[in-house]
């Protein structure tokens, strides 16, 4: 319920909120009443069951680990301040986020100059890198949990790779209050709520992909030491 409703409405509240201030101010760049009810009967009548169905599904055929777990959880040791989830978190999304500032920033320039972006290659290349990126980070947040001798390694499989996203929000911002006081004299503070609004649903995104391709990863290279391990 939480995956089917938590994200989806984030991102449609953002939406109608930006969308009713345009209303108000009169503006011509408003999205019809017509289009957000199309908005919502995409959500509630399709992805809604499908999230329902496809957790049916995967609680109907559960997935076979080659090892059987023990039922008693094991003692965890204290782990280093440099192996805490908040320092792997840091440290990766910096490492992610330094992959991709160049496009992003790019990306940010030409949507205020109104301008097309014709460099895909660049962004697609871009986007492999970033994407190998997570997951070698989730690989080897992995393998340092894992010889740490805790388990608990779904979690920061994709909290570390999605922190990339918080980096590229905030960096995304100060650019853009950077180029908007360059380029811009007397900007209105609704445009700017505006564009950092998208800014926010776009990050996140970003973010739900990078811990998606985090997690994926993970749950492989768990399967593949682990199924190489003869346990007595």
């Amino acid at each position: 319920l939480a995956t089917a409703i938590l994200v989806p409405s984030i991102a449609f509240g953002t939406f109608f909120v930006v969308n009713f201030t345009l209303w108000v101010k009169g503006s011509s760049g408003a999205v019809p009443f017509l289009t957000l009810l199309y908005i919502m009967f995409l959500w509630f009548g399709i992805t809604l069951p499908l999230t329902f169905l496809g957790s049916y599904l995967g609680f109907k055929q559960p997935y076979e680990w080659p090892i059987k777990h023990s039922k008693i959880p094991r003692m965890i040791p204290q782990k280093s301040c440099f192996l805490s989830l908040p320092t792997l978190a840091c440290f990766s999304g910096i490492t992610l986020y330094s992959m991709t500032f160049i496009q992003v920033f790019s990306i940010v320039q030409k949507i205020w100059l109104h301008q097309f972006v014709y460099l895909w290659g660049f962004l697609f290349l871009s986007g492999a890198c970033f994407a190998i990126g997570c997951t070698e980070i989730a690989i080897i947040c992995t393998y340092l949990t894992l010889s740490n001798e805790d388990y608990r390694w779904w979690w920061p499989s994709f909290i570390v790779p999605a922190a990339s996203g918080i980096f590229m929000f905030f960096g995304t911002v100060i650019y853009q209050a950077m180029l908007t006081r360059e380029l811009f004299d007397g900007i209105q503070f609704v445009t700017m709520w505006m564009m950092t609004s998208y800014l926010f649903m776009a990050c996140l995104a970003i973010s739900l992909i990078a811990g998606c391709i985090g997690f994926c990863s993970s749950a492989w290279f768990t399967n593949a030491i682990y199924s190489r391990c003869k346990p007595e």
